[in-house]
């Protein structure tokens, strides 16, 4: 399973996500096999179709009419592009522990060996007279690396996992690359990966694709992809890339975090926060002395959205608001400083942000350590 520490953070992410407001309401999108994207659009039913029922049928009133499609079209938008910059590759990290890594051009060396190798790899496929072949094509780009003459194409990989004896690279991309997209991400992946060995000759390298879910899947099993259609189905995509190159849902997730039901916890985080009663539910916990007028309901919200600081915080208050007559000065100072920052917002909000507080909590912390310290 995920562990707890791991699954607040991505909590976050989501109840960050969904308050942002830089989402705006694209009408041609068909969410039906985007699990993630169909969880987020839960807590938006009630005010599009306020929206829509608000929209004047009048034909001197058309101007109007069109103005609210579009508004909904760019929140949808809005939306996917968010789901897809953020949520993706912010669960990436925290699941797998990577992070987003740029080699700036020259960072790595290869041989004009290797770029020839290359140039013919990209050109013999494109041509189709071969087939992508991710052994095969690993031998031919590691050999001949002797005379490390030429300086490597920079490139950024969107989630780099460095160990002992293997480095992971992924490409998080959208389920519907680009036409054309494949050739170049192909190059960039080559020269990546001879680089890469050039200057890591003792790890293994593995650079991959990673698609978060596979669209053409059967809305009932979300969880579920078929690689072969998948790549079928793509532009290009199988004359550049075999399937062992390629991670697509349940697959991609479990490189993530190895568990076997990765993305199945993930989604369950999502359900738990992005319900149709998500804002009224998110402005009662932001404000934590209704802990004080309802303290059962905040508890099992907290434990819902799986903010287990909050939890922690609240064990704090209790102990220090139920303790003993306080004669000390030095506490009762520290345990009114306690409640006033007790009483501080969970999360921030300000103009196109929302962010967890966690300086509410590290203050909390080291004042109750303080607190405890004082006889």
């Amino acid at each position: 399973m995920i562990d707890n520490t791991k699954k607040e953070l991505v909590a976050i992410q989501i109840i960050e996500l969904l308050n942002s407001r830089n989402i705006k309401f694209d009408s041609e999108q068909n969410y039906k096999n985007y699990p993630f994207h169909k969880y987020f659009i839960i807590p938006f039913i009630s005010k599009i179709e306020e929206e829509l029922i608000s929209v004047p049928s009048e034909e001197q009133n058309i101007s109007l009419n069109s103005d609210k499609f579009i508004q909904i079209s760019r929140w949808s938008h809005g939306l996917s592009t968010s789901i897809g910059q953020k949520l993706f590759e912010n669960t990436a990290y925290i699941l797998s522990g990577g992070t987003k890594r740029t080699f700036p051009k020259g960072t790595l060396k290869i041989s004009s060996a290797q770029n020839q190798k290359i140039t013919d790899i990209i050109s013999e496929l494109k041509s189709g007279t071969r087939s992508p072949n991710l052994s095969q094509e690993n031998q031919e780009i590691y050999q001949n690396n002797r005379n490390q003459n030429m300086d490597c194409p920079g490139f950024t990989v969107d989630n780099y996992i460095e160990n002992t004896d293997e480095i992971v690279a992924i490409e998080i991309k959208s389920p519907r690359p680009n036409s054309g997209e494949m050739k170049g991400e192909k190059q960039k992946i080559l020269y990546a990966k001879a680089g890469l060995k050039n200057k890591y000759p003792n790890k293994t390298i593995h650079y991959l694709i990673g698609f978060p879910f596979d669209p053409f899947s059967d809305p009932v099993e979300e969880t579920e992809s078929d690689k072969d259609n998948f790549i079928s189905s793509n532009v290009e995509f199988s004359k550049f890339f075999s399937a062992d190159e390629i991670l697509l849902g349940k697959e991609y997730w479990n490189k993530l975090f190895p568990n076997g039901n990765t993305m199945e916890e993930v989604l369950v985080i999502i359900r738990n926060i992005a319900t149709e009663d998500f804002l009224d539910k998110f402005r009662f916990i932001n404000n934590p002395l209704n802990y004080v007028s309802d303290p059962n309901e905040y508890t099992e919200l907290l434990e819902r959205y799986s903010l287990n600081k909050e939890i922690e915080i609240l064990e704090i208050y209790n102990q220090v608001n139920n303790s003993d007559i306080v004669t000390n000065q030095e506490k009762k100072r520290l345990k009114t400083k306690i409640k006033r920052k007790f009483s501080g917002k969970v999360f921030r909000i300000s103009n196109d942000a929302c962010k967890y507080n966690n300086e509410r909590y590290e203050s909390i912390k080291t004042l109750y350590e303080q607190y405890q310290s004082l006889v």
